[in-house]
């Protein structure tokens, strides 16, 4: 009996030293769907620490990780760190490995005994209502004899034995009840307030922003994707047509492929659709700053609009009378010519409200044109406005002149008659005469002259 109190007596002296020596604590964290939520790792150590080895598991459908950081903590000084999302293959597994002083660096000390952060794990909760109300565990892992452990300031390794660990947690917070349409939270479905609200949302997300609830409302097209361009033609078509008009989108449905194309005057944006598009975003890296007034009116029966944040040009195409663009191809939107972009994310909806992929190609800088030429305009068939483009070579400027005639051979009106330089070029026609009255439908011809360049070209008007 003596010999067992003894031995009992012996663990608990054991365990309750570990526990004074070393304890690693996971931060809880509450916060709403589609936040971005910082959660800390912190250690109470009572000797110094060289180096640690962590290996902790979060919910992978729940949680995204974005990062792991040293900066902020006990541990900033520390002149390596190393992490890896999915290790071993593993999903929702975070491999960190960090020490104070590697080889070839000026020396840096060992951290200081005391109590404290030492590293934070950087997570984004995904938009998905569901998990609302829900706890998603953070949890230490251990996989290996090396996961979750430390080496002191003697360089003696400390194993798991000789550490207390706590686990942690993200709350994700209820958001209260969910209505879908009801974005400005007015409970009334589908109003036109909520569809000025929700495109104000993508214009400027930072002046509009959305919170969880509202967000939750936005997913009108049912398909699981929160504040999308989809949702946008779908609630339009809801709020123009009535109710039977934004009904879910059906499971299994293929995408559709969008071609985008840059054609290098700055950026003009052309699609290639096998079906109507009812609405497209368009996120635009400027070189410099750009005025949004530069952004080209969108093709006929449909808005435009544009607002630039953090350096972005944000451009949304839709209808708020529910209109679309045709099946085939057309032009979404464009820039001036002197506006200079690095790239283009372009998101695209079909004209019943579901999500298109879209492929762009980007040329960043347009080539000078190696021989004269007229191009045909687009759209074309067009009603109101089509465009001209053509290129123009030579070490020079030149005089050149651009008419539009009818099927008679008669002048309509005078496009162009001035000195050009040299490079690529392009001009509007609006149906209109030289005296600015609307022209009738049908076939029209279009001439490009210079001193030693003359081609012509037909296109249709339809109204």
């Amino acid at each position: 009996m003596c010999s067992i109190l003894v031995l009992f007596w012996v663990f608990c002296g054991v365990s309750a030293a570990a526990q004074d020596d070393f304890v690693m604590r996971l931060d809880t964290a509450s916060v709403q769907p589609g936040a971005r939520v910082p959660l800390g790792l912190s250690l109470d150590n009572t000797r110094g620490v060289a180096s640690f080895e962590l290996l902790i598991h979060h919910d992978p459908l729940g949680l995204i990780p974005e990062g792991v950081t040293l900066e902020g903590t006990r541990a900033s000084d520390f002149e390596y760190l190393e992490f890896q999302f999915d290790a071993s293959g593993n999903p929702g597994n975070i491999r960190v490995l960090a020490i104070a002083d590697i080889l070839g660096q000026p020396a840096t000390p060992p951290l200081d005994s005391g109590s404290g952060e030492i590293c934070r794990f950087v997570f984004r909760v995904v938009s998905n209502s569901a998990y609302s109300g829900f706890s998603l565990p953070v949890r230490f892992e251990y996989l290996d004899n090396d996961a979750n452990t430390l080496v002191d300031e003697f360089g003696v390794f400390v194993g798991r034995s000789d550490i207390t660990y706590y686990n942690g947690w993200v709350f994700v917070d209820s958001i209260g009840a969910i209505r879908i349409g009801d974005i400005n939270l007015n409970s009334i479905v589908a109003d036109v307030g909520d569809a000025v609200l929700f495109t104000n949302y993508f214009i400027n997300p930072v002046h509009y922003p959305l919170n969880a609830l509202q967000m939750a409302n936005t997913d009108v097209n049912q398909d699981g994707y929160l504040g999308t361009v989809a949702d946008l033609v779908r609630l339009i078509n809801w709020v123009v047509q009535g109710p039977s008009f934004a009904r879910p989108s059906v499971g299994g449905r293929e995408p559709v492929d969008a071609v985008l194309k840059d054609s290098g005057w700055g950026l003009s944006i052309g699609y290639e659709s096998s079906e109507a598009l009812g609405a497209a975003l368009i996120v635009v890296d400027l070189v410099e700053p750009a005025d949004p007034a530069t952004v080209v009116t969108a093709p006929h029966g449909m808005d435009v609009a544009a607002d630039t944040v953090n350096g972005q040009l944000r451009v949304l195409v839709y209808s708020m009378q529910g209109n679309s663009l045709p099946m085939g191809t057309g032009q979404l939107a464009g820039l001036a010519a002197e506006t200079q972009v690095k790239g283009a994310v372009v998101e695209l909806a079909s004209a019943t409200g579901e999500m298109l992929s879209a492929v762009v190609q980007h040329s960043p800088v347009a080539e000078m044109p190696k021989e004269f030429s007229l191009h045909q305009s687009y759209p074309n068939p067009f009603n109101p406005v089509t465009t001209i483009t053509f290129d123009i070579v030579g070490a020079g400027a030149r005089q050149v002149r651009l008419a539009v005639y009818n099927a008679l051979g008669q002048q309509v009106s005078v496009l162009i008659d001035d000195v050009l330089p040299a490079g690529p070029h392009r001009v509007e026609w609006d149906g209109t005469d030289d005296h600015g009255r609307r022209v009738a439908s049908g076939v029209y011809m279009y001439r490009l002259e210079s001193a030693v360049f003359s081609e012509a070209r037909k296109m249709l008007l339809l109204k």
